[in-house]
């Protein structure tokens, strides 16, 4: 209980001084600070929150995102997964009306460097500014649980990478239950043109994921 009212404490001080200091922060500008700030916290959490997480735990990352962009985590604690269960590492983030869903989805180890296909699932309330979309990533590890760093960035579907010594890795386009996480039939814009523009999966009672028909 005091971790969440100190949270609070802090948005409403971080909110009220954008008004207090200086000339008031009109509507439109307060959309574009917290667009950039949402869209700032993800990509620390890409290059960061794996070791963060196994540093200073999720209590340290909550703190981490509302000092410095007044962003907070949404659903915690996040889920990271291990490097032998190949789980989706899942972070959720949100501020004033704008949701981030981030993702590691998929991996592959090259000559020691690990290269991570990267998905950002963007919901938004109209009166936000943003508009929901997806935003795709590349990035590098030297070590499964260090820091990353981003190499691509795109909003529209990845579905290969070549790294600077010529390999290509493919994402596994085939799998249902990535598509399943990704929802492309919610970010339509997000895959026109892809393999993946009119891919749909389900989950079944017996809680594995199968593409529609």
């Amino acid at each position: 209980m005091k971790r969440l009212i100190r949270c609070s404490l802090l948005i409403f001080v971080g909110l009220t001084s954008m008004v207090v200091n200086g000339a008031p922060v009109g509507e439109k500008a307060l959309q574009e600070k917290f667009m950039n700030n949402m869209k700032l916290a993800s990509q620390w959490i890409i290059e960061n929150g794996i070791s963060a997480y196994t540093s200073i735990g999720t209590e340290g990352i909550q703190s981490k995102l509302i000092d410095d962009w007044a962003v907070q985590l949404w659903v915690v604690p996040p889920i990271v997964g291990t490097e032998d269960d190949r789980e989706i590492t899942k972070f959720w983030i949100k501020a004033r009306g704008i949701g981030y869903e981030v993702l590691k989805l998929y991996y592959k180890r090259i000559d020691g460097i690990y290269y991570e296909f990267w998905l950002s699932k963007v919901t938004a309330m109209p009166w936000s500014g943003e508009n929901t979309r997806s935003i795709f990533y590349i990035a590098s590890a030297d070590e499964f649980y260090g820091k990353r760093e981003i190499l691509l960035q795109s909003e529209n579907f990845v579905s290969e990478f070549q790294t600077q010594d010529g390999n290509i890795i493919i994402f596994p386009s085939g799998d249902p239950e990535l598509v399943y996480f990704m929802r492309p039939w919610m970010f339509p814009d997000s895959y026109k043109g892809t393999v993946l523009e009119s891919k749909r999966a389900i989950l079944g009672f017996d809680r594995r994921a199968r593409f529609a028909r």
